[in-house]
């Protein structure tokens, strides 16, 4: 059964978003995390996502630093944030101690103190989802800039999580 869509219809863009969510999860966990909200928000600052530790889980992503970018960047930050929901699920708490950069080194990003698209290894799962997800041109980047075309929503976030949960599972 169909979820209704909601009033601004983002359904393409977010499949995009959680496409990349379903093929890193595949890559480098092997399908071991659980399926995460995602939510977009306005902030300015340095921050690009944020993994947040609920059920489900949620991942944000900062518009205001990552509409401008590419699709390795918003990769590199999805894999960041998926890395601490992977500490979650092991019952640790977040942060980027040893185990955080030994798992993000394990799937193919050169750990520093900002990921970015110069630090995905392209012999790596990562990377291999990068080079993926340009031959199919499905641009995480892009698809932010659909979005940001309306103000930010987490109820318009949640409606579309609820769609996609029910398309995937």
């Amino acid at each position: 059964m169909a979820g209704k869509i909601p009033t601004q219809n983002f359904i393409e863009e977010y499949r995009v978003l959680y496409h990349a969510f379903h093929q890193l999860n595949r890559l480098c966990w092997q399908n071991q995390l659980p399926l995460c909200q995602i939510e977009i928000f306005s902030r300015r600052g340095r921050v690009l996502g944020l993994a947040v530790r609920r059920k489900p889980y949620l991942i944000r992503f900062n518009l205001l630093n990552l509409v401008q970018g590419n699709d390795n960047g918003f990769i590199a930050v999805m894999a960041h944030e998926m890395t601490h929901i992977w500490q979650y699920e092991k019952g640790e708490r977040g942060g980027h101690r040893a185990d955080f950069k030994n798992e993000m080194s394990r799937i193919g990003i050169d750990y520093k103190q900002f990921c970015g698209p110069l630090w995905i290894r392209s012999d790596s799962a990562v990377g291999y989802c990068v080079n993926v997800r340009r031959i199919m041109r499905q641009d995480c980047s892009a698809a932010l800039r659909v979005i940001a075309q309306n103000p930010c929503s987490k109820k318009r976030d949640r409606e579309y999580f609820e769609i996609i949960r029910r398309e995937l599972f």
